[in-house]
């Protein structure tokens, strides 16, 4: 990123000036059977920013030729046919792994199609073409192809041969671009081809020929690649008509230097028609200076006004005008990458929650050492929401704050007791989450307990950690501070014990005398039981009842409204909590006209977060606007594959996942605590775990990562459990 401002690339700085720039998340599609072989990590790269979703590719992604390339003893024409039993035109190439690559992503949980912009374009009437290719002295690499072929592996004309590339001794593998050949073969394509793609070559072998040289020398090789791809460029630039085209410099994968440094996201350059000077940005991200490897393909579809097909999961790339675009975006990709480093402390806190969760349940007869306990889980999301306030740090400096934190916070516990601090915690996350969601989310946006925008995960809203955290944090202080609770016919009633002797002996010492003085006995016993367990009016229970409800609509919304939270899963599990707050602490039996109410309410509010988020547009809508889309669509198997690669994340999770040990220990260690639970307590905190328990199986079900956020809700069942205990150890 820092290099494209020096002074010898000229080009790339009147791009800067006249055009747009951003950076582009890299990830691409996992290893479905575990045997791809790649060592750039461009083959996968490449198929992605051509389907429009993170597809999966190995060597054999390689394999394109011009058809009258010979292969061995045959030509690439004779062996496509030989594959396909097509027969292409003179002038194409053609990938001849087009249908191992097919094969290869069969397994991913969604869909990928290997190809769709090329089909794309054919099917709009419109032509691609290729230029250049990355080919070593050993290897052919041409990669790029795989952006614009169709899904018969053809690419309509162009030249990726060898005749692309001369000898220089000097150069990388003793190869370079020949940009003169490249671009006569350029000069031919502008009036016949639509959508061209050019590899320019030098860069990539400079990056890996890196790992051969010495590091000056590697160096040196990076500046000069450099320095030649800003002089194609500049010829590239002198043929095209920027008035009715376009062009988009991309780095398809990070370079081996880049990686050393884990800095996982690369430049994107626009400039030509419909290109505001300024940053990139697109509606997957929702940020400025940041675009989705999965946006390039409806970018370039939208432009050549072609239809985009229903499996490319990413947004058209837009540009907004800014003044200093370069610093904006170096300083972007500099805190993503920060953030993206400090993901480790996500997994040393689930670690050490799990630990907490089994240390406090084995303690809970101790009832001074496991509620203190309890409150590390309970304050781990509010520090984490929080600990952007105090800057962006390593990691190792982020963990240290934190800790200083946590220890100020236990010891409140000398001072405030650990359930009033355990209510307060729940309380100040929800406030920090709502307050900074109604911001714009800039806290969330640089915590590392939310999502990794540079692991190319979740961009905006609210992540899966949060969720869980805030349905959990949310029941607990509502039902705490407000004690909505049903009216019981026989309630428990604190100092019963006692009282019932009390009233025995006086009563019939009482009775022994007169009856007159045992029934004012009777009316002294009832006065001291009332004074123990004072009861709310009617109306008091009842106005409480409704505040609970409000709170709880005022959460789904929060949690659901694309412009706020924006997590449709997370909004589900609101409402499944909500329902369940409602059978808590609804007066009587729960008739089905009741349910029916609250059904139809729940349904209202989904349908009004679909109407808010198509008036974004169909460029800036969220996956609840691109789901509904599919249903309305009648492209069920779309939506169906939504539902199967969200099966299939949360299988994995379990099986790998740290999340998954937490949650499975905080069920146990629930269960095991529920049976020595005195029954002589309050209702309220009953009715808030069994509420919570509700939203975290919803969580866990509706959500992408349904273990992390079904984790980090039960926490707080866990630590409210843990504070309500008693025990005969302990009475």
């Amino acid at each position: 990123m820092e290099d494209l401002a020096a002074k010898d690339l000229p080009h790339f700085r009147w791009i800067l000036r006249s055009g747009a720039i951003g950076v582009m998340t890299t990830r691409a599609g996992g290893d479905p059977a575990g045997q791809l072989k790649s060592e750039t990590g461009a083959e996968s790269a490449c198929l992605t920013l051509g389907a429009g979703a993170r597809a999966a590719a190995g060597i054999e992604a390689r394999e394109a030729y011009n058809v009258a390339e010979t292969i061995g003893n045959t030509t690439a024409l004779k062996a496509y046919h030989r594959l396909t039993l097509e027969s292409p035109s003179p002038k194409s190439i053609v990938h001849l792994s087009i249908n191992v690559i097919k094969s290869n992503n069969v397994g991913l949980a969604y869909d990928v199609w290997p190809g769709l912009t090329g089909d794309a374009v054919h099917k709009a009437g419109l032509r691609t073409a290729c230029l250049g290719n990355s080919d070593t002295d050993m290897l052919p690499h041409r990669e790029t192809a795989l952006i614009c072929m169709d899904g018969n592996g053809r690419i309509d004309d162009g030249d990726v041969s060898k005749k692309t590339l001369r000898r220089n001794e000097q150069a990388p593998y003793g190869l370079e671009t020949d940009q003169e050949a490249l671009l006569t073969a350029f000069d031919k394509l502008i009036a016949k081809a639509d959508f061209i793609v050019i590899d320019c070559g030098d860069i990539a072998r400079a990056d890996w020929y890196a790992d051969e040289c010495a590091e000056s020398q590697a160096q040196a090789l990076r500046r000069w690649a450099m320095r030649r791809t800003d002089q194609l460029i500049g010829q590239v630039l002198s043929r095209l008509d920027l008035r009715s085209s376009r062009l988009l410099f991309i780095g398809s994968t990070p370079s081996r230097w880049k990686l050393y440094e884990n800095r996982k996201l690369t430049p994107v350059l626009a400039v030509g028609e419909g290109v505001t000077p300024g940053l990139l940005t697109s509606g997957s991200t929702r940020k400025l200076g940041l675009v989705m490897n999965s946006d390039l393909a409806p970018s370039i579809l939208a432009y050549l006004k072609a239809d985009v097909p229903s499996s490319a999961i990413g947004r058209p790339i837009s540009s907004k005008a800014h003044s200093d675009s370069l610093r904006e975006v170096t300083t972007l990709d500099q805190r993503l990458t920060l953030q993206s480093a400090r993901l480790i402390l996500m997994r040393i806190v689930a670690f050490i929650l799990t630990v907490v969760v089994v240390l406090a349940t084995i303690l809970h007869a101790n009832r001074k050492w496991s509620a203190t306990l309890a409150l590390i889980p309970i304050m781990a999301a509010p520090l984490m929401v929080l600990l952007p306030v105090f800057g962006s740090y390593p990691a190792i400096i982020s963990g240290i704050i934190l800790a200083v934190f946590a220890i100020a916070t236990l010891a409140l516990t000398l001072w405030i007791r650990p359930h009033k601090m355990l209510l307060w915690l729940s309380a100040i996350l929800c406030a920090a989450i709502t307050i900074d969601l109604l911001r714009g989310g800039v806290w969330l946006a640089n915590s590392p307990f939310s999502y990794s925008p540079a692991e190319g995960s979740r961009f905006y809203g609210l992540g899966n950690e949060l969720t869980g955290s805030l349905i959990g944090a949310a029941a607990l202080a509502i039902f705490g501070f407000l004690k909505p609770v049903k009216p019981h016919p026989n309630p428990p009633l604190k100092g019963e014990g006692v009282a019932s002797r009390f009233i025995g002996t006086a009563s019939a010492a009482g009775y022994r005398c007169n009856k007159i003085e045992a029934v004012s006995c009777q009316l002294t016993a009832d006065s001291f039981l009332s004074t123990l367990n004072p009861q709310p009016s009617t109306e008091q229970n009842r106005l409480r009842r409704w505040f609970c409800l409000v709170l709880f609509a005022a959460l789904v919304v929060l949690v659901g409204a694309p412009h706020l939270g924006a997590d449709t899963g997370g909004a589900i599990a609101c409402l499944a909590a909500a329902g369940a707050a409602f059978a808590a602490i609804s007066p009587g039996r729960i008739g089905l006209r009741r349910w029916l109410v609250l059904a139809a309410a729940a349904i209202a509010a989904l349908a009004l977060f679909i109407v808010l988020d198509s008036l974004r547009g169909g460029a800036g809508e969220s996956h609840l606007g691109r789901s509904f889309q599919m249903i309305v669509g009648g492209n069920i198997s779309q939506f169906g594959l939504i539902v199967q690669r969200k099966l299939a994340m949360n299988l994995k999770l379990l099986q790998v996942s740290l999340w998954s040990k937490l949650m499975l220990a905080t069920i146990g260690a629930l269960i095991y605590l529920r049976t020595k639970r005195d029954k002589n307590t309050e209702i309220w905190p009953g009715q808030a775990i069994r509420v919570i328990a509700i939203g975290a199986l919803a969580a866990f079900i509706f959500n992408d990562s349904g273990v992390v956020a079904a984790a980090t809700c039960l926490i707080y069942a866990w630590g409210l459990e843990i504070v309500s205990t008693r025990t005969e150890a302990n009475p």
